[in-house]
């Protein structure tokens, strides 16, 4: 019996054969004392198992580690598996379910080692189903590499792997910076499939990664980290090919290209130190050794030699060439079931290695005691050891143990908060007032002076809560408000019931007078109409009106404006640059005045307002020009929309064209509904940066909050009691993208043919979101076919019906922040009316799905008949790609452009949107 071995510091001795009774593995230089999950083993063996997919062999066995009990002296099933020094872990595997009537020694298979062994070993070895040469053997391999994974765990290294393709069915590569694995894809199985039915096999390939490595494992030459793994992994029966980070792309490359530029040295927890580097090409070795960056190994597996179909031979008792059909139970295609198997013998290395420096530093200490590990040589002063047991996590890791964190934060400030309502409670029956200025002073004395900050706003919570705000005292007063997402933006972060007031302007005073309440935000028509029943403050008294009223301490009606602060946060967080440039303010309302003096407060080269207002001098701001519309000229680099033209329900007005100001590159419009106004739209389909409303919006509210909350206590309000500075941003990201996420419809559009339909019903289910498909609504309300208008040469017929099914889906509902957003699938000639553009734009994120026009079927497609796909690509790309929000390239793999379209919508809704 042949045993094959590997290992210098660990030893794995594997023996048996894929048609003997049954294949050994024993596991020689562990560290004592560790307890292995078999439930964690038995994983990594089930992938590797035989599946019911179609494409594995019909030979099955159960693959049970049967594991040596010294006490029983026999091989038993257990639980956990115990390591001692000085003995080893030996475990067996039965081979039940093989068949050697399928083999004849006599005729040796193409692309086995039949031949060659046979002229070696003689009778000396069974070399049924490829004996100790067979992919069976792997069952040991992967035991093996399974207790290592669970010990490399225990010290923070993670091991992963996808397949990357089957055939020319190719996956996502994974991030060599930060990798992840993703699962085969429904098309890579279908290709194998394929195969199969042609009595043939593919072969396809492996990306495997580790994660948490410390740097220095390896060595120079023979010892070179690189060769022992790729020594392990072509231990793998069908792995032809192996490469490291960029690989044979490297070849291509030039050194600046290539190499990875360091960004500093990291000390991990127990394991040493990292490199950290901008990229990894390299692949997380450098000269042999790791690099503490993730190591990322492409592995090449053949197809699978076996087929049906006959192949040219030698009889090899005659010598003679022959052609025969080989028999047997194997797999079309064996890569899914080999990404254990490298994973596996990866492992197996990365411990070996690990132990051996382990080992090595123990005579080569140079760190005291406690040190998180041993490093050689002098080390520069800067370079301290970590004792934070994060410091080796990925981003990944850490973002969740934040999450993890995060959920323990909110569980004890909602046991904070039940304490104060009590405490509350005690107050009220004792007639004690809220606010107590000591006792939140010897709260802070008692916490480091970083969290002050945290800690007022959380005690001003704590106050609103013990005010029992839950009461109907705040609200928004306007003329027209179904439109507004006031209401969802304060009850999300203020504490308080907010309430969406309609007064219509000869009532208005008698409300102002009456109306019972602690704090109220003001918009269209009242913002200057308000000034005449409050005290202002400076910045509304400069600004001329007010969006925000409370009461004071002292009971007096106070007025601010926090539209200037929210049109603030839009220029900082979407980087709006307005130094130095030339600036044109469409309106001079209540909030196009709070505009003009945010930004004055930029520093302009100029400022132009444009007016229907006939105003005298004590009515206009110094250091800007005011002008009718008819005077306006070409000559602006921002124009920003402060009037209400273009706001829903009247959407479809803009107070300008763009078209006629060719120097303007950004344009921004206070308005927040529709999410594209008539005059974003006119900007983006012109090439301008374009900025909506809603940041701006949300950023007055919390403004807003804060004035409320210290209202609703009796006090008055100051700048240490608003939230703090480094958490106002994120409020405001966070609050923008829910809304972005609860209201937008996700339109997909793309070429006829370019699996709309198919993307936007999974993505749909995906997200939870119901789904509409224009074409079958169009065909719903019709008479014929999509076909038979084509067939017939009545598109315009057709185009009339689409423009109809366009205008009932997309038309702005009444109370569109309440609307429940879609995936809706278009027409591929859907965008060719502007008007269907304006209403598809106006609500929506819009996705461009681009498929290769190679993989698009023109057969049986009536569009193509008359026009190639070229031509109609050529016409129609354009449009696309200047409506779309997001360009989502589609090949064969649904299942990977879903998961490209699920990250890049997330990615919009929290970081692109700002941009």
């Amino acid at each position: 019996m042949i045993r094959s071995s590997f290992g210098k510091n660990i030893h794995i001795d594997i023996s048996g054969g894929s048609h003997e009774k049954s294949i050994f593995v024993e596991i020689w230089g562990l560290p004592a004392n560790l307890k292995i999950s078999m439930e964690s083993v038995r994983g990594i063996l089930d992938e590797r198992r035989s599946k019911s997919d179609g494409i594995s062999t019909t030979r099955v066995e159960d693959d049970l580690p049967l594991v040596w009990s010294p006490l029983t002296g026999k091989y038993v099933s257990v639980s956990n598996i115990h390591t001692a020094e000085n003995f080893p872990i030996i475990a067996k595997f039965n081979n039940n379910n093989f068949n050697s009537a399928e083999y004849d020694s006599d005729f040796p298979r193409l692309g086995h080692c039949d031949l060659p062994a046979k002229m070696k070993y003689g009778n000396e070895v069974n070399l049924s189903g490829g004996g100790p040469f067979s992919g069976r053997m792997t069952v040991a391999l992967c035991f093996a590499g399974a207790v290592a994974m669970e010990i490399l765990k225990s010290k923070g290294i993670d091991i992963g792997g996808q397949v990357l393709s089957v055939g020319n069915e190719k996956n996502t590569p994974i991030s060599l910076e930060n990798p992840h694995s993703s699962p085969i894809s429904d098309i890579m199985i279908s290709e194998a499939a394929k195969a199969k039915s042609d009595d043939d096999s593919v072969g396809g390939t492996l990306e495997v990664f580790a994660k948490g490595l410390p740097l220095g494992l390896g060595g120079p030459l023979f010892d070179n980290l690189e060769s022992e793994i790729s020594s392990c992994v072509f231990s793998i029966p069908a792995v032809k090919g192996i490469e490291f980070g960029a690989g044979f792309k490297s070849s291509q490359m030039t050194g600046s290209k290539f190499n990875d530029p360091i960004l500093r040295i990291e000390p991990t927890d127990h394991l040493g130190y990292k490199m950290v580097t901008s990229k990894n090409d390299s692949g997380g070795i450098l000269g042999g050794l790791s690099t503490g960056m993730p190591l990322t190994l492409r592995v090449a597996i053949k197809p699978t030699p076996t087929i049906s179909s006959p192949q040219k031979t030698i009889d090899f008792k005659t010598g003679k060439n022959i052609e025969h059909t080989f028999h047997g139970r194997h797999d079309a295609c064996i890569v899914p079931r080999a990404l254990p198997c490298v994973k596996s013998a990866l492992a197996l290395c990365l411990l070996d290695k690990l132990i051996e420096r382990d080992l090595y530093h123990k005579t080569h200490e140079v760190l005291p005691e406690g040190s998180p590990g041993r490093v050689v040589g002098d080390l520069p002063k800067w370079l301290k050891p970590s004792k934070n047991k994060y410091a080796f996590m990925d981003l990944s890791s850490l973002r969740s143990e934040v999450l993890a964190t995060d959920q323990k934060i909110q569980n004890l400030l909602e046991e904070r908060l039940i304490l104060t309502d009590l405490i509350g409670e005690i107050k009220k029956e004792s007639s004690l007032g809220i606010f107590d200025e000591d006792r939140e002073r010897t709260v802070l004395s008692h916490l480091d002076i970083k969290w002050h900050d945290v800690f007022r706003h959380i005690m001003t919570i704590s106050r609103a809560e013990q005010t029992n705000c839950n009461k109907e005292l705040f609200g928004l007063v306007g003329s027209h408000l179904s439109h507004s997402y006031s209401k969802k933006i304060h009850e999300s972060f203020g504490e308080y019931k907010y309430h969406l007031i309609e007064v219509d302007s000869e009532n208005f005073e008698k409300f102002i007078m009456d109306a019972d309440f602690t704090g109220l935000n003001l918009t269209f028509p009242y913002k200057e109409a308000v000034m005449a029943y409050l005290h202002p403050t400076s910045v509304a008294k400069k600004i001329g009106a007010a969006n925000t009223v409370f009461f004071n301490s002292r009971g007096k009606l106070i007025g601010t404006n926090t539209d200037y602060d929210g049109f603030c946060h839009l220029v900082n967080i979407h980087g709006v640059k307005l130094s130095g440039k030339k600036i044109l303010i469409l309106g001079n309302g209540g909030a196009g005045k709070a505009v003009q003096h945010a930004v004055l407060s930029y520093s302009p080269r100029s400022v132009a307002v444009a007016t229907r207002q006939n105003l005298n001098e004590i009515e206009k701001i110094k250091k800007i020009s005011y002008m009718n519309y008819g005077d306006l000229t070409d000559e602006y680099d921002v124009i920003i929309n402060a009037t209400i033209l273009g706001n829903s329900p009247d959407v479809n007005r803009s107070p300008v064209n763009l078209k006629d100001f060719d120097k303007c590159k950004t344009a921004i419009d206070i308005i927040y509904n529709p999410f594209m106004t008539e005059f974003l739209l006119r900007g983006k389909l012109l090439g301008k940066k374009v900025v909506g409303g809603l940041t701006m919006l949300v950023g007055q509210a919390i403004s807003a909050s804060n004035y409320f909350i210290a209202s609703a206590e009796g006090i008055d309000f100051s700048k240490e009691l608003a939230f703090p500075d480094f958490l106002l941003e994120n409020m405001i990201k966070c609050s923008v993208a829910n809304i972005l996420h609860d209201t937008l419809d996700i339109v997909i559009v793309g070429m006829s043919g370019a699996g709309k339909t198919t993307i936007g019903r999974e993505l749909a289910k995906r997200l939870n979101m119901p789904f509409i498909d224009i074409d079958e609504e169009i065909e719903k309300i019709s008479e014929k076919s999509i076909r038979e208008y084509f067939a017939a040469g009545e598109e315009d017929s057709f185009r009339k019906l689409e423009a109809a099914a366009v205008d009932k889906i997309f038309s702005i509902a009444d109370n569109l922040s309440s609307k429940i957003p879609r995936v809706i699938a278009t027409g591929g000639g859907t965008i060719s009316s502007m008007e269907n553009i304006k209403l598809i734009s106006k609500n929506s994120l819009i996705i461009y799905l681009d498929r290769d026009l190679n993989l698009i079927k023109a057969k049986d497609n009536p569009i193509y008949e008359n026009i190639s796909k070229r031509k109609l690509y050529d016409m129609r790309n354009p449009i696309y790609s200047e409506i779309s929000h997001i360009h989502i390239k589609h090949k064969n793999s649904v299942k990977s452009t879903l998961n490209k379209i699920v990250s890049e919508v997330e990615s919009y809704y929290e970081k692109d949107y700002f941009n």
